[in-house]
């Protein structure tokens, strides 16, 4: 079971969110994450959440993936916020670009540091 930390960060005028996970992540965690986001943190001032996985052990298959790429794809409010994912090995960022390739309108990127993730997310 994965533990996940939330941070709202102030931006001039906006905020980004960052969020943390910790321990091993199964899909359904992401997926409620994206929930708990949805009906708790995201305002009209977010301009981006930075998801990081660099402490995370991702324990989910490929074809898992299609639950939240679906998800992001049916929710509205994805396409004005930019989703950048922090990863740290080359099987983690497999994960971001195929749902980087899945999206229709929201826009993710994979970074290997929370600095380039903040500044793609901020500019």
């Amino acid at each position: 079971m994965a533990d996940v930390v939330y941070d709202k960060v102030e931006v001039k005028n906006s905020c980004v969110i960052i969020r943390s996970f910790y321990g091993f992540v199964e899909i359904h965690e992401v997926l409620d994450s994206f929930l708990h986001m949805r009906d708790s943190l995201i305002c009209k001032n977010v301009i981006g959440i930075v998801t990081d996985f660099e402490s995370a052990n991702l324990n989910f298959k490929l074809s898992d993936l299609e639950i939240v790429v679906k998800h992001i794809n049916n929710e509205g409010i994805y396409k004005n916020i930019k989703l950048a994912i922090v990863v740290d090995t080359p099987k983690k960022t497999v994960f971001p670009i195929i749902a980087q390739a899945k999206l229709k309108e929201a826009k993710l990127k994979p970074f290997a540091s929370l600095k380039a993730a903040m500044n793609w997310v901020c500019n």
